[in-house]
């Protein structure tokens, strides 16, 4: 079965194959197929999860930006030529909104083209190996974002090994396909660097704690794995409170980010309106209005 499903490794990736022909090869394959498919289930929950979880902050970000971009753009020049034909003194938030507003009028089509040559160029960077590994390592440096992503990779690291290990995969064997499934570049080099530590006589959490790449809750509950002889069962654990963890700060920051972007779109519509208006109200007292 292994073999065969080897002929199409884009539907069954390399921890399936090894799972099943470790399986195979221990007469255990029923658990082993178990033990894949709710491997399978939660891991397409935790994405679906967090994928939508962000999905609205994305979203009224994105309205924002085109809200505000639009006023500075069709409204706002309109309302500019009544003041200069006025040529009245203009207040220093008016000032600061025209030129903006002329920036993005004058320009837009090379901001637009520049906005889109970075996309373009960072989808180029993200394809490549060296520069995605360097943005990686960037990231786990970020305060919130790195706490993030190092969680998210200990949830994806700890859950595939459980899984092989659980299914007779030999712990190193293990090790090099569960870090093959990691998203994060730099985290999965380090688990390459720790596989040839565990290979050369090494232990597992003095490995991993190496790499500096993992939280220290989840060193420790591979220690303690480690030496009660069930690294399976604790590693499942651990990836089950990885992923508790996880969900929690993605409902946190989720929580906290609606808000954010709804005082900060409406302060900024805020400003647009006060700059508008102060003029207007100014030129209502010198006229005795």
């Amino acid at each position: 079965l292994a073999n065969a499903l080897a002929a199409h490794p884009k539907s069954f990736p390399q921890a399936y194959r090894a799972s099943i022909a470790a399986g195979e090869s221990s007469g255990k394959l029923e658990t082993v197929l178990s033990h894949l498919a709710d491997h399978v289930e939660t891991r397409q929950a935790n994405t679906r999860t967090i994928g939508l979880a962000l999905v609205y902050p994305a979203f009224l970000g994105l309205i924002s930006i085109g809200i505000v971009t639009l006023l500075l753009t069709f409204v706002v020049p309109d309302i500019v030529q009544v003041y200069r034909r006025r040529e009245a003194d203009l207040p220093l938030l008016t000032e600061i909104l025209i030129t903006i507003s002329d920036i993005l009028t004058r320009n837009g089509r090379a901001i637009l083209f520049l906005v889109v040559t970075l996309l373009i160029g960072g989808w180029f960077a993200l394809r490549n190996e060296g520069a995605r590994e360097r943005i990686d390592r960037f990231v786990l440096k970020l305060p919130l974002v790195g706490r993030f992503s190092r969680r998210k990779t200990s949830t994806q690291f700890a859950s595939t090994l459980a899984m092989l290990v659980i299914s007779g995969v030999p712990l190193v064997r293990s090790m090099q396909i569960a870090g093959s499934v990691v998203s994060n570049r730099f985290v999965r080099d380090r688990i390459g660097e720790a596989a040839v530590l565990v290979s050369e006589g090494t232990n597992l959490e003095i490995a991993l704690q190496r790499q500096d790449c993992f939280t220290a809750m989840f060193i420790a509950m591979v220690s303690s794995g480690s030496q009660s002889g069930e690294l399976g069962p604790i590693l499942l654990r651990a990836a089950e409170d990885q992923q508790r963890e996880l969900d929690q700060e993605v409902k946190t920051v989720v929580a906290l980010v609606e808000p954010v972007m709804l005082v900060l779109m409406g302060g900024m519509v805020l400003m647009i309106v006060m700059a508008i208006l102060m003029p207007i109200v100014k030129l209502n007292q010198l006229t005795g209005f």
